[in-house]
């Protein structure tokens, strides 16, 4: 009985010196048939229509909503939705991540990756799901591999149970190997248009 309670203690340990990037918990993410059905008929609602229209309408108006941050760099771009300013519930949040997780799937990208990551941070447990997408491989005419907009990552950041933030982004290679990117803005108006 004392080498149980020691492996229990030695799991609290674990978990509370986890981080996101030593997390106390890593799997694979997987939606079950009935979450598949429930976003199926959630793309039809209000509550979807709501979040594409916060996202898409700041992009092309380039105007400043609270809950929305765009990333413009070189070599990456995207966004990133604060879910508790947007008051947004968990389930419409992995919502949302599957839908756009879709959306990318269907312009010819294969899943890479997806995960989840449970860990601490300041006493609280936290986890983050992530879908990690590449571009299925086509060669061009010039000899270069065709890589679309770029790799694309879809996290969501949970803590205790509640949707903290939303990122997407898209990252481009900047090698004489590759294409050059599509643009974000060309990635937004297939995902949202």
């Amino acid at each position: 009985m004392a080498n149980f309670w020691k492996q229990v203690k030695g799991w609290f340990k674990e978990a509370d010196e986890s981080s996101p990037t030593k997390p106390f918990i890593e799997e694979r993410l997987e939606r079950t048939d009935a979450e598949q059905e429930d976003l199926r008929k959630w793309k039809l609602s209000n509550s979807c229509l709501e979040l594409c229209s916060v996202v898409y309408d700041s992009f092309l108006e380039e105007k400043n909503h609270p809950a929305l941050t765009f990333l413009k760099l070189r070599s990456s771009s995207g966004f990133v939705i604060d879910l508790e300013k947007e008051k947004t519930n968990l389930r419409d949040a992995q919502r949302f991540m599957d839908f756009l997780r879709e959306k990318v799937l269907a312009l010819n990208y294969k899943r890479q990756n997806s995960n989840y990551r449970l860990y601490s941070k300041k006493g609280k447990t936290e986890k983050i799901e992530r879908f990690y997408m590449k571009p299925r491989p086509k060669i061009v005419e010039s000899g270069q591999v065709d890589q679309l907009y770029g790799n694309v990552i879809i996290e969501l950041t949970i803590r205790e149970e509640v949707p903290l933030s939303l990122k997407f982004q898209v990252n481009g290679y900047s090698d004489r190997n590759y294409t050059d990117s599509r643009t974000f803005g060309a990635l937004m108006e297939k995902v949202f248009g």
